[in-house]
């Protein structure tokens, strides 16, 4: 029986530690993305139209980064909070909120460049090399080439 418990013991110590390095090696090592691309969108009317389009509509990004009421049917957006404020998404359990995409140059993304909401959309990784996720759902969007932004203009 002691020779079992022995063999557990180190067994387990072996899988502490395993876990350990792999989590340390995940974290040094992540993300492994490349630089923010040099890039300036021209702001113009379609530019602009399209950015609705895609917020709104395709990406849905106003969906989780506005207040809802979900003391109503449906949880609709609190007019007003489109962009400025984050779903909630159970802080709880170790999600964060959606973080502010308004264009405000304190706590939105306005002080941003085109390059970093570029990546920060299709690869998950924001303006400080964090990730955005587990919600980002960026592997949806890495599609959306920076070539096909800059040929919209």
């Amino acid at each position: 029986m002691r020779k079992f418990l022995k063999i557990s013991v180190i067994i387990f110590s072996v899988i502490i530690v395993l876990l350990f390095v792999g989590y340390a090696y995940i974290t040094i090592r992540y993300p492994d993305v490349p630089l923010a691309p040099d890039m300036k969108i021209i702001s113009t009317p379609e530019m602009i139209e399209r950015g609705k389009y895609l917020a709104t509509g395709f990406a849905s990004c106003i969906d989780c980064h506005s207040e809802r009421n979900f003391s109503k049917f449906g949880s609709p957006l609190t007019t007003g909070t489109e962009g400025k404020c984050a779903a909630d998404f159970a802080e709880a359990a170790g999600f964060e909120p959606a973080k502010n995409i308004s264009s405000d140059k304190q706590t939105g993304i306005g002080s941003w460049t085109d390059g970093e909401i570029f990546r920060a959309i299709t690869m998950g990784v924001d303006k400080d090399g964090n990730t955005l996720g587990p919600m980002m759902p960026y592997m949806y969007f890495r599609k959306m080439d920076e070539n096909d932004v800059k040929s919209i203009n």
